[in-house]
């Protein structure tokens, strides 16, 4: 059945019809676009704060709650009678909050003592594939190469007290140091920083950064946070507890259904800053690129450690199979066009739900199509 989409326009986001999210909203909707908004994300799924609709009206949210069924058995047994993933497509202009998102336990505290900043109880593991080259803080830079800018910045070294970084404790601590240290400080240091010519280390970024933030401990977090950009088809897996900043491009994003976030840096919003420094792993120097597996030739899995989503891309000149897998489905077409279960058209911006059970689907593709579907992964298809 297919669905509609719902818009998050969060001001980070790409503006007006260059934003991928207000590509794939017109032709689908037959909406105009304002050039003058920011269409940052399309939320596909049934989360309560931005559930899809289906062509009655009736929400996602609500439908499942009728009919649990359409999960599949094993999806209800592990996660009730909820859909475990929430999918999205993200299009980024300027940079998201350096942030992190909390595991079970913690999400559950969070929650309980804090409902209008954690608006649920649940964890949020995510990955994000790379529809364009997308550029991405992501987790800590080796301890040697942190150590390294604290002793050639003289603006970062007069924040950071302790003198050598040696475990993941010396680094929480240095890292404590920054983002709790005086904002009148910071902001004297950032301008110091800049003032000392294009030649620092990262300087285009920090110079893009303190242009959309001024003075943000935000900036500063580039010497600790791993900078690098995804090729259109990469993804990343970000677990619990792992500190990152989406800085530009577009990706599909797939994560637990939650949407808890604890900022500290580069946002208006509510920052939590003592909950993230002592949330965080400090784990330092990780790869962070998901490999993903070709099942067939023109389609490819990404399947992270978890099991509330993984997501499959089928790139097609001809018709294919939506394979039945014990789970319900979104799927999303980005590129092309067809015919799905020889009733429904499909074209660039079509969303569909799947219910578990429906069975082995074909697609008869009419125009060279590109379809991403997210599912829970308890039945995966991979071997």
């Amino acid at each position: 059945m297919l669905l509609t989409p719902t818009i998050k326009d969060y001001s980070w986001g790409r503006v007006g019809s260059s934003s991928m999210v207000a590509q794939l909203l017109s032709p689908v909707k037959g909406s105009t676009i304002s050039e003058d908004t920011p269409y940052a994300e399309l939320w596909m799924g049934a989360h309560p704060s931005g559930s899809s609709t289906l062509p009655s009206g009736q929400s996602l949210l609500s439908y499942i709650t009728q009919h649990p069924d359409v999960l599949g058995y094993q999806v209800s047994q592990k996660f009730g009678n909820s859909l475990p993933f929430l999918f999205k497509v993200l299009s980024v202009e300027k940079a998201l909050s350096i942030q992190a998102h909390p595991d079970k336990p913690l999400a559950e505290i969070l929650y309980n003592k804090d409902p209008l900043n954690y608006p649920d109880d649940n964890h949020k593991p995510e990955m994000a594939i790379a529809v364009t080259p997308f550029e991405v803080l992501c987790g800590f830079r080796s301890l040697d190469q942190i150590q390294k800018f604290i002793d050639e910045i003289p603006e970062l070294r007069s924040i950071i007290k302790i003198s050598r970084l040696e475990s993941s404790k010396d680094l929480q601590q240095a890292f404590s140091e920054l983002m709790n240290c005086d904002s009148k400080e910071v902001a004297l240091q950032i301008v110091k920083l800049l003032a000392s010519g294009d030649n620092i280390p990262e300087f285009e970024l920090i110079h893009r950064l303190n242009k959309d933030f001024p003075g943000d401990v935000g900036i500063l977090c580039v010497y600790f946070l791993q900078h690098f950009t995804l090729a259109p088809g990469q993804a990343l897996y970000l677990p619990a507890n792992e500190p990152h900043a989406y800085l530009s491009g577009d990706c599909m994003e797939c994560m637990a259904n939650s949407d808890n976030v604890v900022r500290a840096g580069l946002t208006p919003k509510f920052k939590d800053v003592d909950v993230l420094t002592t949330m965080l792993t400090f784990k330092s120097g990780n790869e962070w690129v998901l490999q993903s597996e070709e099942l067939e030739p023109g389609r490819r899995l990404f399947k992270p450690p978890v099991e509330e989503f993984a997501v499959e891309v089928f790139d097609k000149s001809e018709t294919f199979t939506l394979e039945q897998n014990g789970s319900c489905s979104i799927c999303i077409v980005v590129e092309g066009s067809g015919i799905f279960n020889n009733e429904i058209n499909l074209s660039k911006g079509s969303v569909l739900f799947i219910p578990s059970g429906t069975g082995d689907v074909q697609v008869v593709v009419q125009k060279k199509m590109k379809l991403f579907r997210a599912f829970c992964s308890i039945d995966c298809p991979s071997s």
